[in-house]
């Protein structure tokens, strides 16, 4: 019975090791994205943005956790390619790479 109390004592004192060093990881990702001056967002599978920057959240008023639908929030932009014709929210970087496309050879205009 001792042995049991040991290893249940060992398991939780590894699990709370573990939950700070993941902690850690996240004040790290989140003061990493915060000091990005360009907007960031992430949109997840179910195409909602989960995380943004203030960057973001200044140039266009999208906070995290709203339950924003990404493609509702690109329809609501004004997106312009770079000769200056309009690019159809279907054709965004951030719902293309959802797809599973490349999309880091794109270069867009966004007026908020």
């Amino acid at each position: 019975m001792a042995s049991d109390v040991t290893a249940r004592k060992e398991a939780e004192e590894q699990r709370e090791r573990l939950l700070g060093e993941v902690q850690l990881e996240r004040d790290r990702l989140s003061a990493l994205v915060a000091a990005i001056g360009d907007e960031v967002w992430f949109i997840d599978p179910s195409r909602r943005i989960t995380l943004t920057n203030p960057a973001a959240q200044k140039a266009f008023g999208v906070q995290a956790g709203a339950g924003v639908d990404a493609e509702e929030f690109a329809g609501a932009l004004e997106i312009l390619h770079a000769d200056g014709s309009p690019r159809p929210p279907e054709e965004s970087p951030l719902l293309r790479a959802l797809s599973g496309e490349d999309s880091l050879a794109f270069f867009d205009a966004i007026a908020p």
